[in-house]
């Protein structure tokens, strides 16, 4: 690990970061959730080889709609882990800007999770970025040990859990006892894959333009994780691939479900093969009910029931799927003697 990084009392921290390919989320030891912004950033082209980044986060999104062709997004993280590092850096320091005062004196210690399979090159290249972006001391913390935490799973006892983090880069499918990853497979199949699988299959089947926003949107609200069930007409909205005009078409939520099947039996495929590679002392904790979603994807239509019949296991959503990093962080900052029995390399 990098001369900044040392193991020290988890005390020292009072910041927690989850840098994600959707949103970027701060946490706060005294104050809770302080940030909670889209991974984003708004570039404005200066020429060959230059550029300028003018805002991150939800600031991006509004400044690219008042000037559309000058202005545009980039998102400097994919698949879980920094694509970009110098505009993820630059994006950090935007959103540290934007903290009340009061808040600033906490970041130069942070804690910061990253997904269990980044390699050794992306965790020393999270903590460059993290460096660059004003913090001094770092702990990295795989994801799916505080979204755990997060989830109010007894980690601790020698007790089996199985934990599905539906990330927007990322799905990770992880066995957890002993306050230990036993095992963890990352999917790259995350919410921003999804929603490219979604943009393009409207535009090859009916030569519909529609732009990530609105893909996400429909996701959110119409797709189901059992394509047939409870089918829902709606009108979609964008512009003819071929003439350029605007268009709307009349779609259903199986339709766009199905979009999204091999998605969710590659995510039943992994859970097999976790299983596979768990002692069988905590397979038996595991179909005992110890299956629980959490992340963004959790919220999709059906996605427990989905899971239950194709492997057999309980499988549940835990309390506030979305916030399960955040509060796992959160808890980890308000609890030092947790965090010092974590396991993890220096």
């Amino acid at each position: 690990m990098l001369g900044f990084l040392s193991k020290t009392l988890s005390n020292e921290f009072n910041l927690f970061i989850d840098l994600g390919t959707a949103h970027t989320v701060i946490v706060v030891k005294d104050h809770g959730i302080v940030l909670n912004e889209p991974s984003i950033i708004a570039i404005q082209e200066l020429g060959p080889q230059r550029h300028k980044v003018l805002a991150a986060g939800r600031q991006a999104v509004e400044l690219v709609k008042k000037n559309p062709g000058n202005i545009y997004l980039r998102y400097p993280l994919r698949d879980g882990v920094v694509a970009d590092t110098q505009n993820t850096a630059q994006m950090l320091r935007i959103f540290f800007q934007n903290l009340p005062s009061r808040i600033r004196p906490y970041i130069p210690k942070a804690l910061v999770v990253v997904p269990f399979e980044a390699s050794e090159v992306e965790r020393k290249g999270t903590l460059h970025i993290l460096k660059a972006a004003g913090i001094n001391k770092a702990r990295l913390i795989d994801e799916p040990l505080v979204g755990a935490i997060g989830a109010d799973l007894p980690i601790h006892k020698p007790q089996g859990f199985m934990v599905v983090d539906f990330g927007g880069g990322t799905v990770e499918v992880a066995v957890i006892a002993l306050n230990d990853i036993i095992y963890c497979e990352s999917l790259k199949l995350g919410g921003h894959r999804m929603v490219d699988a979604i943009i393009d299959h409207y535009k090859n089947q009916h030569n519909l333009l529609i732009d990530r926003e609105n893909a996400e949107r429909i996701k959110i609200q119409y797709a189901t994780s059992i394509p047939r069930k409870n089918v829902v007409a709606f009108s979609l909205e964008g512009v003819d691939s071929r003439s350029g005009v605007p268009k709307t078409i009349t779609t259903n939520s199986e339709e766009l479900s199905l979009i999204l099947h091999p998605f969710f039996d590659q995510i039943t495929q992994a859970i097999f093969r976790a299983l596979s590679q768990t002692p069988p002392e905590l397979v038996s904790d595991i179909m005992d009910g110890q299956l629980v979603l959490i992340g963004g994807g959790a919220l999709t239509k059906e996605i427990a029931e989905r899971i239950t019949n194709d492997t057999q296991i309980k499988a549940r959503i835990a309390a506030d799927p979305l916030l399960c990093m955040a509060k796992g962080g959160h808890r980890l900052l308000l609890n030092p003697e947790i965090l010092n029995e974590l396991s993890w390399e220096e």
